[in-house]
């Protein structure tokens, strides 16, 4: 995986140009690019560009946006583990309590501030497809922005790009995720309710259809 300091002084070689003709082709000032290709010159370490800036390098570099950010790994080309840390970039400066709050008003879903927290924190590193799919919705992302590194500026990209899909065409008569998401939560976590889960669980491995049984058992 190479940086874009990298690629735009591989790109900017092969052309055989300076960093200012570069830097005019981009319309960004030369020093930019300077401390792109160098990082930055008080601490050497990478420089993250803006979404704009990004923008403008990518045609000069003969890709689009999105490519260039697979070609320097913010965006990767397979999924892969959770990233836990995006979880902060969508929380910003409100705390977990009023985070959890506009999920619910937004999707109808809660979550509690205890489990986001864990989350964001990598103490749950495998959140449930339920929980990514209800933050997906309410940031009006892709579920796969939560397996990719990210900044706000991405965010924002992601946002514009690939937004939030539902899985699938929406039955009518099937309620949708968050109309019961917290209906199962409720019934998971009552202990009185084990021996359905123990049941559901051996009907799964016995590949044994929910409709067979519901047909079976309250057939009129």
């Amino acid at each position: 995986m190479n940086t874009l300091g990298e690629l735009i002084k591989a790109k900017r070689e092969s052309m055989k140009l300076s960093l200012r003709e570069f830097a005019d082709m981009c319309n960004v000032s030369h020093s930019y690019i300077k401390n792109l290709e160098d990082g930055n010159p008080r601490t050497g370490r990478n420089i993250s560009p803006t979404l704009e800036y990004l923008e403008r390098i990518s045609p000069v570099l003969g890709m689009s946006v999105e490519d260039l950010l697979k070609q320097i790994g913010y965006i990767q080309k397979e999924k892969s583990e959770f990233y836990c840390p995006n979880l902060k970039i969508i929380r910003g400066d409100k705390s977990y309590e009023d985070i959890c709050k506009e999920i619910e008003e937004k999707t109808g879903a809660k979550i509690e501030p205890s489990v986001y927290e864990a989350v964001e924190k990598g103490i749950d590193k495998n959140p449930s497809p339920l929980f990514i799919d209800v933050l997906a919705k309410f940031v009006n992302v892709d579920r796969s922005f939560f397996y990719r590194k990210n900044t706000p500026n991405l965010l924002e990209y992601a946002k514009k790009m690939f937004p939030y899909q539902q899985t699938g065409p929406r039955s009518e008569s099937i309620p949708y995720l968050p109309d019961i998401l917290e209906d199962i939560l409720k019934f998971v976590s009552d202990p009185s309710n084990l021996e359905y889960l123990v049941l559901a669980k051996e009907l799964s491995e016995k590949k044994i259809k929910a409709k067979l049984v519901r047909d079976v058992l309250f057939d009129e």
